[in-house]
């Protein structure tokens, strides 16, 4: 059967775009309306997502089966950020759509809405508070949540509101008040964030089956890769690998991507470098993407006799050393320059996010099956230094 270029272009749209806003991208948009009724049932059926379309914006429900770190928000980098973040949306509820209001007067109302019970008390006369602030005020701009009109924070950044200096404007946009999802019941009903995700998904006998594929469909496209675990996530990936891989093979069709199953991981790829992919792996970051790969070649190579899984982090930073010995002349100069153990800081982070590797609870580095997928190596003219 041919395959509908439309329909997965509009599929792709959903996927990567928080928002599909009118005034932004109008051809998106109408096409996302001319098939709206399709992609409604698509998403239900296979995700239990829901479409929210209004008069000039659609956006995907994206809810995931399992919350993962690397699932935060880019640009906010801690506790206080996301605190903040839920105050300035709480904030704009009250605010009219494509009204103003200055940063003066948001300063002055988010300590009537900090949560009492938090151990540290929202201090604008702090640097750390005054930085958050303004990270999430970027972040929320850059979501096209808000808008800024005119903006003099750096002042308020460095000294404050001082007579008047530092002062910034804001425009609320179309969609500051539906940023949050809509949840079914009051949200300090739910136990923990695995809740949030599981609440919408009833298990009764009759849609265990339903809700089982759901979570299986969520977590291959939400994830770079879906690790055998214990507990449910096992029955679910002793589910994949029986008779019901066929069915998640067909739901990878559909999406444009290609159902890689194996004994203790599976995961959606892309057989051709995509053009709708915003992040991927090993290009984005490629300096730090060729160093990783050629780590995990070293890796394989010694451990072929005897496969190993846990690492300390001595025994990485050892490796990592064999790695710039073996490897490193090919290595762009900031990664030739950089000290093992920073170089393994930053191949730390990017292996979590990719779900290459796990810190277990005794301390210890599990490189999870996603690493030992892909390795590389460069020509015999660079290794021998040509």
């Amino acid at each position: 059967m041919k395959r509908d270029e439309e329909l997965l272009r509009a599929i792709h749209l959903l996927l990567e775009n928080r928002w599909i806003l009118k005034r932004d991208m109008p051809e998106e948009f109408y096409l996302i309306r001319q098939r709206e009724r399709e992609l409604r049932k698509f998403f239900l059926d296979k995700l239990d997502w829901p479409l929210v379309g209004r008069s000039r914006y659609y956006r995907l429900e994206r809810i995931p089966a399992v919350p993962q770190p690397f699932m935060g928000i880019e640009g906010l980098t801690s506790v206080q950020d996301y605190i903040l973040l839920c105050l300035v949306l709480a904030f704009l509820e009250d605010q009219e759509e494509e009204g103003q209001f200055l940063l003066s007067e948001l300063l002055t109302e988010l300590p009537a809405l900090f949560p009492e019970e938090y151990e540290e008390r929202l201090d604008w006369n702090s640097y750390t508070w005054r930085k958050a602030i303004v990270r999430v005020i970027s972040v929320l701009a850059e979501l096209k949540v808000l808008e800024i009109v005119e903006d003099r924070s750096g002042a308020f950044l460095t000294k404050g509101l001082v007579d008047g200096g530092g002062e910034a404007l804001y425009r609320v946009t179309e969609v500051a008040q539906v940023f949050l999802r809509f949840f079914p019941r009051a949200m300090s009903s739910y136990e923990d964030a695995a809740a949030f995700c599981a609440g919408e998904l009833r298990e009764g006998p009759q849609e265990a089956a339903r809700a089982r594929q759901v979570r299986i469909n969520r977590r291959l496209l939400l994830e770079p890769a879906y690790v055998r675990e214990s507990g449910t996530a096992e029955a679910d990936f002793a589910y994949l690998l029986g008779r019901r891989s066929d069915t998640v093979e067909r739901f990878a069709e559909s999406v444009g991507l290609t159902l890689e199953l194996y004994e203790d991981a599976a995961m959606l790829v892309s057989i051709d470098q995509p053009d709708w992919y915003r992040d991927y792996f090993p290009v984005r970051l490629k300096g730090l993407h060729e160093v990783l790969l050629h780590l995990a070649d070293i890796l394989r190579r010694e451990t072929l006799a005897a496969p190993k899984a846990y690492y300390t982090e001595t025994d990485m930073l050892q490796a990592i050393a064999r790695t710039r010995a073996a490897r490193g002349k090919g290595w762009t100069k900031e990664y030739r320059d950089m000290s093992d153990k920073r170089l393994w800081g930053l191949l730390c982070r990017e292996m979590e996010d990719w779900q290459m590797l796990r810190l277990t609870t005794d301390g210890l580095f599990e490189l999870l099956p996603p690493f030992w997928r892909l390795v590389g190596d460069y020509g015999e003219e660079i290794k021998d230094g040509k």
